[in-house]
Formats: structure tokens, C-alpha cells, sequence
């Protein structure tokens, strides 16, 4: 009954460190893709604007080249290159507003993964507690059963000597 008894006990603690294993193996899983998907926003935000400021840089040196042109006099190409200095500014504007709205849309992800780690951390540790107090039940049982177990056997080992003695003196 005893051999049973800690069979048991093993059993429900190998039952319980698997329950917890396999939450922290989910959490961490849950993290990883948390960060592999931010990870991913960041690059293709900064490919975007990598983008964007090439663009633009080819666009100031044309403009340049144009001001460059009117400057040796022709006044149709100096109006010309104002009037594209005056379409850069509105596109250096434009790119303003989509590098601030980038920016946003990458704080708002950096905040729903840390949500989200907090909420696998927090589940993390539910599932830790909730594995340490079936340890704790299992445990406790198997030490009560111990506790039957050894006043049992202590009754019956008085029984048997009881026995004895009163063969001997027979």
C-alpha cells in the first residue's frame, strides 16, 4: 500500500512539472512570435523610409541641378526649379506625415507585445501556482497516507508481539 501510495505521489508530480513545462514552453513560444513579428514591422518600416529618403535625395539634386541652370541666367529655369523646389517641400511634408504615422504604428505594436508578454507572463505564473498547489495537494495526501500507514503498521507490529509474548509464556 505504501509502494502504491508513493507511486501515486510520483505520478501526479511528474503529472504536475509536465503541466508546468509545457506552460512555460507555451509562453515562451508565445513570446518569441511576438518579437519576430515586431522584429518584421521594424525592418519593413525602415525599408519604407529607406525608400522614401532615396527618393527624396534624387529629387533635391535634380532640383539643385535645375537652380544651378537658372543661375547662369535662364529665368524660365530658375521659375521652373522653384515651382519643383515648391513640389519637394510638399513631398519632404508628405514623407514627414508617413515617417510620424510609421513611428506610431511601431509604438502601437511595441505596446500590444508588451501587453501581450505581460498577459503570457501573468499566465505563466497562474499556471506555476496552480501547478505548486497540486504539488502541495499531492503532497499533503501522500503524507497522510504515510502517517495512516505507519500508525497501521505500528498497530499491527503491538498485535504481533502481543502474539509472541503470549505464545512464549504459554
Amino acid at each position: 500500500a505504501a509502494a502504491a501510495a508513493a507511486a501515486a505521489s510520483r505520478q501526479q508530480q511528474e503529472s504536475a512539472d509536465a503541466l508546468a513545462a509545457a506552460a512555460a514552453a507555451h509562453a515562451e513560444a508565445m513570446a518569441a512570435a511576438v518579437a519576430a513579428k515586431e522584429a518584421e514591422l521594424l525592418t519593413q518600416a525602415k525599408a519604407e523610409l529607406d525608400a522614401k529618403t532615396n527618393e527624396m535625395e534624387k529629387s533635391h539634386a535634380a532640383a539643385l541641378q535645375s537652380l544651378q541652370a537658372a543661375a547662369d541666367g535662364d529665368r524660365a529655369s530658375l521659375e521652373a526649379a522653384m515651382a519643383q523646389l515648391d513640389a519637394l517641400r510638399a513631398d519632404e511634408t508628405r514623407l514627414r506625415a508617413e515617417l510620424k504615422e510609421a513611428t506610431a504604428a511601431l509604438v502601437r505594436v511595441h505596446e500590444e507585445a508588451t501587453a501581450e508578454r505581460n498577459e503570457l507572463q501573468q499566465s505563466l505564473e497562474a499556471s506555476e501556482a496552480s501547478a505548486k498547489h497540486q504539488l502541495d495537494v499531492v503532497l499533503l495526501e501522500h503524507v497522510e497516507e504515510t502517517t495512516k500507514l505507519t500508525a497501521e503498521f505500528g498497530a499491527a507490529q503491538s498485535a504481533l508481539k502481543e502474539q509472541v509474548s503470549s505464545l512464549s509464556s504459554q
